[in-house]
């Protein structure tokens, strides 16, 4: 996405006249009154995968097998784990039926519980590599990804051990 993103501006900047796409924003949860800072603007995401609503809906996104949280202030400061990156990159829970070590803690597991079925999501390996090509060609046709980026996801893809 961000290679696309520089390479859009990029066009842009040289006066090429095409504007880089623009995004649907992700949904919020703001506190009302708007001014009351004692409480934090949170995403709102879906209660079946904990992932976030709206934003540009990636691959990863669209056709989900963990859960992906980029909000690192949901989990307690003292279990994000080694390294100070953690702070920025935020969690990603694989979808293998609770089988983590951290799968049921909290603090520690960013997805529902219980985590969603791949199998009843993409009943076979080939359904599941259809999703990921349709939303990645979704996702090049929008701008949000380059077509070398997309080609290298559908190919993660068919390597994948899904479901």
């Amino acid at each position: 996405m961000e290679r696309a993103a520089l390479s859009a501006l990029n066009d842009w900047a040289r006066n090429s006249g095409d504007v880089p796409p623009s995004a649907p924003r992700l949904s919020l949860f703001v506190p009302s009154p708007a001014d009351d800072y004692s409480q934090l603007v949170t995403f709102n995401r879906d209660p079946a995968t904990n992932l976030a609503i709206g934003g540009i809906p990636l691959p990863a996104v669209a056709v989900p097998v963990a859960t992906l949280n980029g909000d690192r202030n949901a989990f307690d400061p003292q279990t994000l784990g080694p390294g100070g990156q953690c702070q920025f990159v935020g969690a990603y829970d694989p979808w293998n039926h609770d089988s983590d070590r951290w799968d049921g803690q909290a603090g520690f597991d960013p997805s529902p519980s219980p985590e969603p079925d791949l199998v009843t999501l993409y009943s076979t390996h080939t359904s599941y590599v259809l999703h990921v090509t349709a939303a990645t060609a979704q996702s090049v046709r929008a701008g949000y990804l380059r077509p070398v980026d997309g080609a290298r996801i559908v190919l993660d893809a068919v390597q994948a051990q899904v479901p």
